[in-house]
């Protein structure tokens, strides 16, 4: 029986929220040495990407998925992700007006248009020009327009012949430096190649030798459009998926609020960082402040994920794919 769960990847998600986090928590202050230290937070995205480019395919072959039940895909995901990005939303658009308010405010007033905030439903906020709510959000962008390739193309990722599966990661990978723009899900096609590729390999459809060969060409391709770190995070990812088995109790925690506390930092744990940062100076209260905002972004993702998030991946999870018939 193949393997279900991937204690590895859950701590990779958790670490990578984490990490993105702390970059936006520690980007208001003054302390050089604390900047610096989420100076890379940058890379859990890549990091996620990659993920998804190995969970993705992996999920829709442990259902059995065909392309008939492309919508029903779709749904899932729509379910299983929306709840808790239409909260961050309903959350954010309030609290910033309430924060604008506030006194010593030293930002811009928000001045969100029902457009602006309407364009999110369908993810199209970069691709039409308008700011996104949450700085984060272009990812989830790009996620979304993840689902909708790989659902159709899946046929091909998990072809009977490996010349047409290694074509099909080899195509995505080579198409990437086409695109300069980060909002398009094609500048990003190498790192969820690697993904791809690391499903191939612990599906048994790839070889130790054969996968270790592709990635190093995906390697390249990554580095032909992205920079440097960028193409060594997610390389290093793919390998930690493919070849460890590391998990810790916090970690697997943290893992497993890390889409909540991806959404909720920014709104949550950057307004308290900006209102402690109006009182303190001093090296070590601003990191302080900084651990406060980074505590109420996860006390926040707790309860989103136990109030919202739960019950979404519940109520996705009963969102079966059509039976398979049997030819006559």
């Amino acid at each position: 029986m193949q393997q279900t769960r991937f204690p590895q990847i859950d701590s990779l998600r958790g670490i990578a929220a984490l990490a993105v986090c702390w970059l936006h928590l520690t980007i208001p202050t003054s302390y050089a040495p604390l900047r610096l230290s989420g100076s890379h937070g940058n890379l859990g995205v890549q990091v996620f990407f990659v993920i998804s480019g190995f969970v993705i395919p992996w999920s829709l072959d442990q259902s059995k998925y065909r392309l008939r039940d492309f919508p029903r895909f779709l749904l899932k995901r729509v379910m299983r992700l929306d709840p808790p990005y239409l909260a961050t939303i309903a959350l954010t658009v309030p609290l910033a007006y309430a924060a604008a308010s506030t006194p010593g405010f030293a930002g811009e007033w928000p001045g969100f248009t029902f457009a602006q905030v309407a364009a999110h439903l369908a993810y199209l906020n970069a691709l039409i020009g308008y700011p996104w709510v949450v700085i984060v959000f272009w990812t989830l962008a790009i996620e979304f327009q993840f689902y909708l390739s790989v659902g159709l193309i899946y046929p091909l990722i998990a072809h009977q012949r490996q010349a047409v599966r290694l074509g099909t990661v080899a195509l995505l990978c080579a198409i990437a430096p086409l695109s300069a723009s980060h909002s398009l899900l094609i500048h990003w096609l190498s790192l969820f190649g690697m993904g791809m590729l690391t499903f191939h390999y612990l599906s048994g459809r790839l070889s130790r030798n054969g996968y270790l060969a592709s990635l190093a060409l995906c390697t390249l391709a990554a580095l032909g459009a992205l920079e440097v770190g960028m193409a060594i995070a997610g390389l290093g990812t793919a390998l930690l998926i493919a070849f460890s088995r590391w998990q810790t109790r916090p970690l697997l925690l943290l893992g497993r609020i890390s889409y909540s506390l991806y959404l909720l930092h920014a709104p949550i744990g950057t307004k308290v960082v900006n209102l402690g940062l109006r009182a303190v100076h001093a090296p070590l209260l601003q990191i302080g402040v900084s651990l406060l905002g980074t505590a109420a972004s996860l006390l926040a993702a707790w309860c989103m994920y136990s109030l919202i998030e739960r019950p979404a991946q519940r109520l996705s999870s009963r969102i079966a794919y059509a039976p398979a018939t049997v030819d006559r």
